[in-house]
């Protein structure tokens, strides 16, 4: 079963204030290696992902994860 939350960014910042939205690997490009899956893709440090952009990575089998603020 899918579960599709309607505003990923919405629910994260009432779970973890101020929180970095990032891609992580997941299961793109053909990977099925779970730790290679929590890897962060991209420019995890510098780029915040909004709701289109995580709907479509997580479409191509991608994952999501949040850099927690410090402080927390």
């Amino acid at each position: 079963m899918v579960y599709t939350i309607l505003s990923y960014t919405e629910r994260i910042q009432e779970v973890l204030p101020h929180g970095k939205i990032i891609r992580l690997v997941g299961y793109t490009k053909g990977n099925r290696a779970y730790q290679k899956a929590k890897e962060p893709a991209g420019k995890w440090q510098t780029e915040a992902l909004q709701d289109e952009q995580i709907q479509a990575w997580i479409q191509k089998g991608g994952w999501i994860g949040v850099r927690i603020p410090e402080g927390r």
